[in-house]
């Protein structure tokens, strides 16, 4: 399908706005907050998202401004400047949804989630999977970049479509994006979280299935989708996703062992007679032995128990140095000088 160039430059402007956007997002929020490991890498991308709006506006030209005015004194017909696109975009949004209106009735078009929850669309897509690879700041962090290079390759859609002179009237902006797309690189190599989601998201939509069906409805309504996210934990290796894509490489694609490999991923995370009791009721009449779910159930307790005392020795651990610390802290106040009663 072909790209004129007014749908060419408009793709271009709503992806500068997203690099630029995201980018600046990804700055610290105060002056002396932590940059993270490779703090040059990440202050190189920063000044090439300040390098966007420039390198796609520069060669705009406004030698008749004086005459013809501006973007906002003329009508707006062609995607040629923000200001256009801006307007256009907004009209765009009130006519679609008197379309929903006429054609779905006053609520617009039934959003799908309300038919059969898709977890691709939140939780488990490859962007959802990226934001669990750690502590919340981490995880934005890492799924803002990959938004970045997203909108880099959108950016480079609209630019390259075709190599005739409306490219080449972009030269800056076309080196720009190959920059960003190098940066984001430089960024995203050494990070196996990209590596864990990328194999993480396919394994998941193997596991899952085609949409809409027993299968997918059963994993919904035990809520699996909270749960198998958790190969994404620092605690677990790139190698361990790809251990588990192997099982499922090496079994038969039957709902039983599509539903074993769910539960073996989800861990001692999903281990309740409720959700146990869950799948068996909403996987009737899917060949799935109801002892095939109990046995991995009882695993899963297994593990949840072992999870829970280690948890509790940490916590144990915890709390001695904390007793340890704040009484020294106080010899330290009230006598003057710090001992140990250990020694």
């Amino acid at each position: 399908m072909g790209l004129s160039n007014e749908e060419r430059q408009t793709k271009m402007y709503w992806a500068v706005h997203n690099i630029a956007t995201t980018i600046r997002k990804l700055r610290p929020s105060t002056p002396g907050d932590d940059l993270w490991p490779h703090e040059k890498k990440w202050e190189h991308l920063f000044s090439l998202g300040d390098k966007a709006w420039h390198a796609l506006l520069e060669g705009s030209r406004h030698g008749a401004f004086w005459i013809l005015g501006g973007a906002m004194s003329n009508a707006v017909k062609d995607p040629n400047s923000p200001w256009a696109v801006m307007v256009s975009a907004q009209c765009d949004e009130v006519r679609q949804g008197r379309e929903d209106k006429r054609f779905y009735g006053p609520k617009g078009k039934r959003d799908l989630d309300e038919v059969c929850y898709d977890p691709f669309k939140h939780d488990l897509g490859l962007r959802g999977l990226v934001m669990r690879s750690g502590p919340h700041t981490e995880g934005e962090r890492r799924a803002r970049l990959l938004d970045t290079y997203n909108a880099a390759e959108f950016l480079a859609y609209g630019l390259r479509r075709y190599d005739d002179d409306f490219k080449r009237g972009y030269q800056e902006l076309d080196k720009l994006i190959s920059d960003i797309l190098g940066a984001c690189f430089d960024l995203m190599h050494k990070d196996t979280a990209f590596g864990k989601a990328y194999v993480g998201e396919r394994l998941l939509r193997a596991i899952y299935g085609q949409w809409d069906t027993q299968l997918w409805h059963a994993l919904n309504a035990a809520n699996m989708h909270f749960w198998l996210s958790s190969f994404m934990s620092p605690r677990m290796e790139l190698e361990d996703v790809i251990a588990f894509d192997k099982w499922r490489v090496d079994h038969k694609d039957t709902p039983q062992n599509r539903l074993v490999l769910a539960l073996r991923i989800a861990g001692s995370n999903v281990h309740s007679d409720r959700d146990m009791k869950t799948l068996i009721k909403e996987t009737r009449g899917l060949s799935i032995l109801e002892a095939t779910i109990q046995r991995e159930f009882a695993k899963n307790r297994k593990l949840h128990k072992q999870d829970e005392a280690e948890r509790a020795s940490e916590k144990d651990a915890d709390m001695d140095e904390y007793s340890t610390t704040a009484q020294r802290a106080e010899n330290a106040v009230v006598h003057g000088y710090d001992f140990d009663w250990d020694r």
